[in-house]
């Protein structure tokens, strides 16, 4: 038995004999190859297959010298900022805090247009390098921060359409001899990489091209065929009626997420929920590959040069790598590493899948990853059934049984997943080879042409809204994993200390709410070899034994066996990670909010509801509503309200909520009043004061 290890205030690592395989480094780019680039504009365009108001095709293609042939096509997309910016505020750093250009096609005086796309460029350099085609999206006009409409909140689906309607223009450029891209581009191999907005408008590209009836496949007129999806610090959720949203899924690509595990702007790591749903896509066709990578110590803009100023505060329980102003070279390190091994490991005819170890928790990462940070891994071969057996996914009803003994557990959702995710919560008060928790399958399962037994694990937080770590998060947990085969014979035991690291859990510190834990899934990836004398044919349960830590809460969910290893021999046991450790807040801005609930006005035909009557509510502040990746919400009592749009001349001091006459109608007179960053309270708030429907019209 031992204690829970502690930590110093500096970074400890806890050992394990160290015999992981390593995955490769897939950095830099290729030796004596230059990439030559060019940009296409058409500017101002009406396209109403795509958006109401004027957008513009503007995109950066990289095209890689010597290569003869058709290269596969890596498309990427930016998420929600502002489109015009100014050298005035920020000293070294550029003020971005206006809209127009999104409005007009301009920006004002003394500011410039902010080139959102080329924040990937140390991304595109590299992997065009390699044999591809990148090419980088510019969704500033009539996207960006645009105004919201009712079943797009988030204009994600047309950020969707917008990228459909750019590969109908790549497939121009590919049939005209004039063009640099004439017969060079191969739509059979297409790679997508969205950050912030971007992740999910990728989603939305995609789903709306395979829709059942979509007009898009006849538009592009050339047959597109998706390998994989990248996505970094993503948005979800923000399509469809709020309350029930459109969930975009990426089944039938290989898919990754990087969350970044001090995100200020997606606070609540939502990313990990397309990973959370597709794990019941059992049905999925092609079997992919699904991975989330969770980086420690980094914030969400620094992922895109062109944002030069820091959305978080801060780090909680771990190592702060970005400074307030002008990005961090190691976050670009990292993201180049998981970047460039995604796109060379999933994509094109050439692709080489050993790259792909970089997202599989059997092997260990490069040391271009680890010397920089830690960085936590989900995964999974496929959910398809031809790949994976599912042993428990703690449905509901559960399909399983349970023992237990002298621990505690209910079947339940998870703070910051999907709201399909169940797991097992279970925690003990004691360390003893007596003390467990059992799954038992309704029937014995044949586990003998498996490979691996996969398992998510995370810890608990320290309270349901996962606004505290609890107590033990600077510690590591430790406990036993057996197979229950035959008449209910014992396997070998597995420490689970070999296969993950389950410390924390750690998270951002979120500007004017305080600390953010993110209870994100880690998978033990397990070799069947392992549980020694386990009969395979007949495996009836799984069982945690507490033998180890003293006391605990963990999350189980989703095992499942896996018919692929990606390693050689038996042994695939991590190396050692680094315990959470305490770092310093960046400082903030305390200048005091003056927030004015301005005018109240009815609008007879809004272009938001549809041309529809609504009711405009316009707030002014002078601390700007930045646009971000989470929408602008307005909270008036208990009632929330999500379209919005700023100021007609680009502004961001002033935002304009349009309701519907039913919901101002419901509105309690006196009833508080606030706006803030997404749907759950916790992020930034500007308040002000109570509604007075009295102003209505005046």
């Amino acid at each position: 038995m031992k204690a829970a290890k502690l930590s110093l205030a500096i970074v400890l690592f806890f050992s394990v004999v160290v015999q992981a395989q390593v995955a490769p480094d897939a950095t830099g780019s290729k030796p004596r190859v230059n990439v030559s680039s060019f940009e296409y504009k058409i500017l101002g365009i009406t396209d109403s297959d795509v958006a109401p108001i004027p957008i513009d095709l503007w995109a950066k293609v990289y095209i890689p010298d010597g290569y003869t042939g058709k290269l596969p096509v890596v498309v990427l997309l930016h998420g929600n900022h502002a489109t015009c910016g100014t050298d005035d505020g920020l000293g070294a750093a550029r003020r971005d805090d206006n809209i127009q250009y999104t409005l007009t096609g301009t920006c004002p005086d003394r500011y410039v247009v902010i080139p959102n796309h080329l924040g990937y460029e140390y991304l595109a350099q590299p992997l065009a390098s390699w044999g591809y085609i990148v090419v980088s999206i510019n969704a500033n006009r009539g996207v960006t921060a645009a105004p919201a409409v009712a079943d797009d909140r988030g204009l994600n689906l047309r950020r969707g359409r917008l990228v459909l309607r750019h590969f109908k223009q790549l497939v121009a450029f590919n049939n005209d001899s004039t063009s640099p891209l004439f017969h060079r581009i191969d739509f059979s191999h297409i790679g997508l990489m969205g950050h912030s907005r971007g992740g999910e408008g990728m989603r939305a590209a995609y789903e709306q091209y395979r829709a059942a009836g979509s007009p898009w496949p006849a538009r592009i007129s050339t047959p597109l065929t998706f390998d994989g999806l990248f996505e970094i610090g993503p948005v979800d959720g923000q399509t469809g009626i709020p309350g029930n949203p459109n969930r975009l899924n990426a089944d039938g690509l290989a898919w990754t997420v990087l969350l970044p595990n001090c995100d200020g702007d997606v606070f609540d790591l939502e990313g990990t929920k397309p990973f959370d749903r597709m794990m019941l896509i059992t049905n999925e066709i092609p079997a992919r590959f699904k991975a989330t990578y969770t980086v420690w110590g980094t914030n969400h803009d620094f992922y895109n040069t062109q944002w030069q100023s820091s959305d978080s505060p801060g780090c909680h329980g771990q190592k702060r790598l970005f400074p307030k102003l002008l990005g961090s070279p190691d976050q670009r390190t990292v993201s180049s590493a998981a970047f460039l091994a995604f796109f060379r490991g999933s994509v094109g005819t050439a692709a080489d899948p050993t790259f792909l170890q970089n997202f599989n928790p059997q092997f260990g990462l490069p040391a271009v990853v680890t010397n920089v940070t830690r960085v936590d891994r989900g995964y999974t071969d496929s959910p398809s059934s031809t790949v994976t057996r599912v042993f428990d996914d703690f449905s509901n009803p559960p399909a399983n049984s349970y023992i237990t003994s002298n621990v505690q557990f209910q079947i339940t959702g998870v703070s910051q997943h999907d709201i399909s995710q169940r797991a097992a919560a279970v925690s003990w008060n004691a360390s003893s080879p007596n003390i467990f928790f059992q799954s038992n399958a309704a029937s014995p399962a044949d586990l003998s042409a498996y490979k691996t037994l996969d398992v998510r694990l995370t810890r608990q937080c320290g309270d349901p809204l996962c606004r505290n770590s609890g107590p033990q998060y600077h510690t590591s947990t430790n406990f036993s994993m057996q197979l229950i085969t035959g008449s209910g014979s014992k396997s070998g035991s597995v420490q689970a200390q070999d296969y993950v690291s389950l410390t924390g859990p750690v998270g951002s510190l979120v500007e004017f709410s305080g600390t953010m834990p993110h209870p994100m899934f880690l998978t033990a990836r397990i070799p069947l070899s392992a549980f020694t004398g386990a009969d395979l044919t007949r495996v009836t349960g799984v069982r945690f034994t507490f033998d180890d830590t003293n006391t605990d809460q963990i999350f189980i969910a989703n095992i499942r066996a896996s018919k692929v290893s990606g390693v050689t021999g038996s042994s695939s046991l991590i190396a050692g990670q680094p315990l959470p450790t305490d770092d310093t807040a960046l400082q903030t801005d305390n200048t005091p909010d003056q927030n004015t609930v301005k005018t109240m006005k009815s609008v007879a035909a809004s272009p938001a509801l549809g041309n529809a009557a609504g009711i405009d509510i316009t707030l002014t502040s002078n601390r700007p509503f930045l646009p971000t990746g989470q929408v602008l919400t307005l909270q008036i009592g208990n009632q929330q309200f999500g379209i919005s749009r700023f100021s007609d001349d680009g502004s961001t001091s002033q935002v304009v909520f349009t309701l519907t006459p039913d919901q101002f109608a419901s509105l309690q007179q006196g009833d508080p009043i606030s706006v803030q960053y997404g749907s759950s309270g916790l992020g930034r708030t500007w308040n002000l004061g109570h509604v007075d429907k009295t102003m209505l019209n005046q």
